[in-house]
């Protein structure tokens, strides 16, 4: 009778052990799946700082002089060749007292061209009278500050002011290289014609 007694109690431990083990595997699974959740939930919290950042957006001339370093001490943004970049980091250079700060706030790409600190090459900012060598060192800084700092936005001019229906707005979509490329925001008309091959890679 004990015989039989152990005999169904082994029987019934032996059936157990793989719906123990089975239980375990399944309790193990979940506690790696949710590990990695968590860790996962963790990893893109920390990086949820980078997505809050403000997306690229335009500037004109007038709107950027703030960004001298003075106006806004923490904050310094220079134009290139149609783009804006925040060089704060370079502030011993473009912030106040800095060899390159008559480029904060401003566009730099006729001054950087010519390797002139002169205000008139800052105020008056074409490039479209400059010499080979001229546009060869315009695209060498601009290939050093887009590799060194974030580009931010871009520098538009505003159009001339007046109104405009949205059938004549249609004509200045960059199609016809004789008329500017236009671009409105918020109710103002910028033209863009300047930056517009480069606003794609920002």
């Amino acid at each position: 009778m004990e015989t039989t007694s152990s005999t169904t109690e082994e029987a019934t431990f032996s059936q157990l052990i793989p719906l123990i083990l089975g239980i375990a595997s399944a309790l193990i699974l979940w506690y790696v799946l949710m590990g990695n959740e968590s860790s996962s939930k963790a990893s893109s919290a920390s990086a949820a700082p980078e997505e809050d950042e403000d997306p690229p957006r335009c500037f004109t001339p007038e709107s950027m002089r703030v960004y001298d370093g003075v106006q806004k001490p923490d904050t310094i943004y220079i134009a290139l060749k149609g783009k804006v970049y925040d060089v704060t980091r370079g502030k011993s250079f473009y912030g106040p007292g800095g060899s390159y700060h008559i480029f904060a706030g401003r566009d730099a790409s006729r001054g950087l061209a010519k390797m002139s600190l002169d205000i008139a090459d800052v105020d008056e900012p074409k490039i479209n009278d400059l010499s080979l060598s001229e546009l060869d060192e315009l695209q060498s800084w601009s290939d050093r500050i887009a590799a060194k700092y974030k580009c931010v936005g871009w520098l538009v001019g505003e159009a001339e002011r007046r109104d405009y229906t949205l059938e004549e707005l249609r004509q200045y979509d960059g199609n016809n290289t004789d008329k500017p490329l236009l671009l409105v925001m918020r109710g103002v008309v910028y033209d863009v014609t300047k930056g517009k091959i480069e606003a794609e890679e920002c």
